[in-house]
């Protein structure tokens, strides 16, 4: 222990400004302008969105649907100091002429627990908010995130129809006028609706009537109440779930929701074209069952990681070979869209279905979730000597923390003793992550039948080695198969 404490000091002092200069790019933000009538299912929206460290919230802004713009603004600052957000502008938005929806006053006191000081928010008139939006905008776009009905979009058409040409595409919680059958938020504010939809065209219409009723179920709801940590104790705390509650009582559906899993993970998603832009079609329950979970389990979102030549990366069956295919909803499903996209890419590059490029993947997307890191944001020095197949673990650990040997964020030490390992270090936290004592047996057994076999290196050696891999890849869950360490103090974390 003291001597991996003095090596970092050594290395990282000599090291810093190489380093620096060689760092990756920053993660590239999205701007976005939500608008929200602050139902609960938009709290759990406003969740999703302010823990995303890839979008750049400009403003929030409260229309009249579940709640009314001003008693809407009161959650909203609730949800806002709850995730110590209070930075972002906000804005009280258009009022409609006409009755409150008969579930207004359940909602208003989902959010009697909440306390708001009013004296940490830069509230702003709705005249001022999108001028403010757009002098701080310069040349970019910025996405119009529509959780309620279009009324504040109308106020810009009318108002400020320049500010139109800021918005590259407004996602909308809710469909065209032109469908026989017209969501809620389509029909809280027709007239809203139709001007927009006659005077905009780069809508994505979300309406989420399939399946939505189904989502929430008792897995989802167990998982909301055994975990520990800020989201979870906010989903909780607003729908007042507890030990006994079951999903059919606590008023947990899909629906506005659905837009910030869908900026996550748009693979997820397939829509049809429209006159005015898209609609979405159908979407995986099961795959956004599993990411939601995962969002509720680790109270953090992985930032996803942006394509650099895909339009999207591959989650279809028919692009993958039968023995990957068959496993392909399992893997993504239960250990996530990032870690898929990270074992995809390290698997084509390594140039075989290897076990320890694999366990490299799980240790790298392990201690991004343990260290709330994006990627380039880890140095990482790996312990695994310069013989396969151990070595072969560092493959893993730089597609899935963005380190590499080019930018100088990796190194292999020739301290081989032990298992092999890795510590991970941001800003003046440091971990150690460690292969099981007894996955680190079943590896180098399984390994040793098929050399002794098969012959090192040959064809059947390698095919019986991806048999072997792929069943590692579904059945190693990252969470379970390290032991993980504090390097400063020693003490075991996990």
């Amino acid at each position: 222990m003291k001597f991996l404490t003095i090596f970092f000091i050594v290395f990282f002092s000599r090291n810093l400004l190489f380093l620096n200069i060689c760092l990756g790019d920053d993660i590239h933000q999205r701007q976005v302008i939500i608008d929200t009538d602050m139902g609960l299912d938009d709290a759990r929206a406003l969740a999703w969105l302010l823990e995303m460290h890839d979008i750049n919230i400009k403003g929030i802004i409260t229309s009249d649907g579940a709640m009314d713009p001003v008693n809407g603004l009161h959650n909203l600052k609730a949800v806002l100091e709850y995730f110590g957000r209070e930075e972002i502008p906000i804005c009280i938005g258009s009022s409609i002429d006409g009755p409150a929806p008969s579930f207004r006053p359940m909602v208003m006191n989902a959010f009697s627990g909440f306390q708001t000081p009013d004296n940490n928010f830069k509230v702003r008139e709705i005249d001022t908010f999108y001028e403010m939006i757009a002098d701080s905008m310069e040349d970019e776009s910025i996405t119009y995130l529509c959780l309620g009905p279009l009324s504040n979009l109308h106020f810009i058409l009318e108002n400020d129809s320049e500010f139109l040409n800021k918005i590259n595409k407004i996602i909308f919680a809710g469909n065209s006028t032109n469908n026989e059958i017209l969501s809620w938020n389509t029909e809280r504010d027709i007239q809203a609706s139709k001007s927009i939809f006659n005077s905009y065209r780069n809508i994505c219409e979300m309406n989420m009537s399939t399946g939505s009723d189904l989502f929430f179920n008792s897995d989802l709801i167990e998982m909301i109440i055994k975990s520990n940590n800020k989201v979870s104790e906010f989903v909780q705390k607003i729908h007042n779930i507890k030990v006994d509650s079951e999903a059919g009582n606590i008023h947990m559906f899909l629906y506005d929701d659905l837009l910030p899993l869908f900026i996550q993970y748009p693979e997820f998603f397939t829509f049809k074209a429209t006159d005015t832009g898209e609609a979405l079609e159908d979407m995986d329950i099961f795959l956004l069952q599993s990411a939601y979970r995962d969002f509720i389990e680790n109270g953090f979102i992985l930032t996803s990681r942006p394509s650099v030549v895909f339009n999207e990366y591959p989650i279809h069956e028919e692009l993958f070979r039968d023995d990957v295919a068959d496993y392909l909803d399992t893997l993504i499903s239960i250990h996530g869209l990032e870690e898929w996209k990270a074992a995809i890419l390290t698997n084509e590059m390594h140039r075989h279905l290897g076990a320890y490029s694999l366990v490299g993947v799980k240790m790298g997307i392990l201690a991004r979730e343990l260290l709330k890191a994006d990627l380039d944001e880890l140095n990482v020095v790996a312990y695994t000597g310069s013989n396969p197949p151990e070595s072969c673990l560092i493959d893993g650990l730089q597609i899935a923390t963005g380190a590499s040997l080019g930018r100088g964020t990796i190194r292999n030490s020739i301290d081989t003793n032990s298992s092999p390992k890795a510590v991970f270090i941001k800003d003046s936290a440091r971990i150690r992550i460690e292969l099981k004592t007894e996955t680190i047996q079943m590896i180098r057994s399984e390994i040793q039948y098929n050399t002794n076999k098969f012959g090192y290196g040959s064809h059947r050696y390698f095919d019986a080695i991806r048999k072997m891999s792929i069943q590692l890849w579904v059945n190693l869950n990252r969470k379970y198969m390290f032991d993980v360490y504090d390097v400063i103090s020693g003490e075991k974390i996990l």
